[in-house]
């Protein structure tokens, strides 16, 4: 009875999420998957080589800006992976700032902690929906 009125509660103040029976992994929310995770891995790369030396700033600048770009236009219908997306859409406009604002001889810091930081909430949200998108057939370990 308790664990009703819980439910009650949660349902009527718009807290409770509602159960999708069926749902799976859709095209746009795969293509989200696959589009992040190639952006991810190559703003990490060139961000990589720019910090031994090897690169240059331009190169990660437009790296970054080019995954914000594409992880924009991508449409998922799940919900956690929408959220996801706003958090990895900053990561890489805030990460792209600070590039830049560092070239400039400007403070870097706060744009480098904010990409950090949406970072770090793309992950947990992504954790925290696993089960949910495994169940529904959403593969996204090239994610983490």
């Amino acid at each position: 009875m308790g664990l009703l009125l819980v439910g009650v509660a949660l349902a009527t103040t718009g807290r409770a999420e509602p159960v999708r029976a069926g749902h799976t992994c859709s095209a746009t929310d795969r293509q989200f998957l696959r589009v992040a995770a190639a952006d991810v891995e190559a703003v990490q790369l060139m961000g990589q080589s720019y910090a031994a030396g090897e690169g240059d700033a331009a190169s990660v600048v437009s790296a970054a800006r080019d995954g914000a770009l594409t992880v924009e236009r991508t449409a998922p219908r799940d919900a956690a992976l929408k959220r996801v997306r706003i958090f990895v859409h900053g990561m890489f406009s805030e990460y792209g700032r600070a590039i830049r604002a560092r070239e400039q001889g400007e403070d870097a810091a706060g744009h480098m902690y904010r990409a950090y930081s949406l970072a770090n909430f793309a992950h947990t949200s992504i954790e925290a929906a696993r089960p949910g998108l495994t169940r529904s057939g959403c593969q996204i370990s090239p994610l983490l």
